[in-house]
């Protein structure tokens, strides 16, 4: 997985360089002998992608000097680009560039980039959530079922996923928001009433498992209160009641499931305080599934 800090090492940078475009949709070539139109090339990282029906090509040359990237080498590089053919060429610099590489690099199709402008460019939301996705993603549809005790579904407390997104916290640890409806209307009305949106859980990993046995762990709380005088449902038993007071709520929620294919499913548990009954955590247990798609 491609790290946001700056490689330590020439070899570091060029490997993470590698990772970035290989995780950007690009064949990738390390080192790789190339024939150009004079004689022959290697460069530290060589990129294949198709693009608009066009197989488009990039060329990296990576530096980790200690000291800025001279003009004489983006001649250097330009040349060699340039005899190879390749659409464009970047030179990946750990300390920078000389002013009179810029001047070098202006009016070609080579790119001077430090790491960070490197990440921006190719990998904008940071490195891919799991296989087939990029650093963000859509949640499209789902739905999140809890069973009672017979292992029959409880309609009241179950949901149907209308929406959300994933992607990372400002920490780098992953944050999911699910959207949901009630599939029972007088509970939809109930959550309308209360601004009831849907879940938000995060996990103190970077990425989503595609090992059932190692799944990832998601956690979250929501707290709400219910006003005096609306219906919804008796938290043991289900039944639509009327409540008389205010009453204040408050769910702990865990979610373990794993990536398969574009689905990430798996446990879903919530334990459910409230005022109504204080000493008692109603718990509830089930299964949810959540199909997604990478964000544009």
């Amino acid at each position: 997985m491609t790290k946001r800090a700056p490689p330590a090492e020439w070899r570091d940078l060029q490997e993470a360089v590698a990772q970035v475009l290989a995780d950007d949709g690009y064949t990738v070539h390390v080192e790789q002998r190339l024939t150009t139109a004079r004689s022959s090339v290697t460069f530290d990282v060589f990129a294949r992608k198709p693009v608009g029906g066009h197989d488009f090509s990039i060329a990296v040359e990576c530096k980790q000097w200690r000291k800025n990237v001279p003009q004489a080498v983006v001649h250097a590089f330009r040349s060699q680009v340039d005899d190879l053919g390749a659409d464009a060429g970047y030179i990946v610099s750990a300390a920078g560039f000389q002013s009179g590489a810029y001047e070098a690099a202006e009016n070609t199709s080579i790119r001077l980039l430090i790491w960070e402008q490197f990440l921006t460019k190719f990998a904008p939301d940071g490195p891919p959530l799991a296989p087939g996705l990029k650093g963000s993603a859509q949640v499209v549809c789902g739905s999140i079922n809890f069973v009672g005790g017979d292992g029959e579904v409880l309609p009241w407390a179950s949901s149907v996923v209308t929406g959300g997104t994933v992607k990372r916290d400002q920490a780098g640890a992953l944050a999911i928001f699910i959207k949901t409806e009630s599939p029972m209307p007088g509970m939809q009305k109930a959550n309308a009433q209360i601004g009831w949106e849907g879940f938000e859980l995060t996990s103190t990993s970077d990425a989503i498992s595609t090992d059932p046995n190692l799944p990832t762990v998601l956690r979250g709380q929501t707290e709400f209160t219910t006003p005096a005088g609306m219906q919804g449902p008796h938290p043991l038993t289900g039944a639509i009641m009327t409540f008389p007071v205010p009453i204040d709520c408050r769910l702990m929620i865990q979610a373990e499931g794993y990536l398969k294919g574009d689905t990430f499913t798996g446990t879903w548990s919530m334990a459910a305080h409230s005022s109504l009954l204080p000493r008692q955590a109603v718990p509830l247990r089930g299964s949810f599934w959540v199909r997604l798609l990478c964000a544009v």
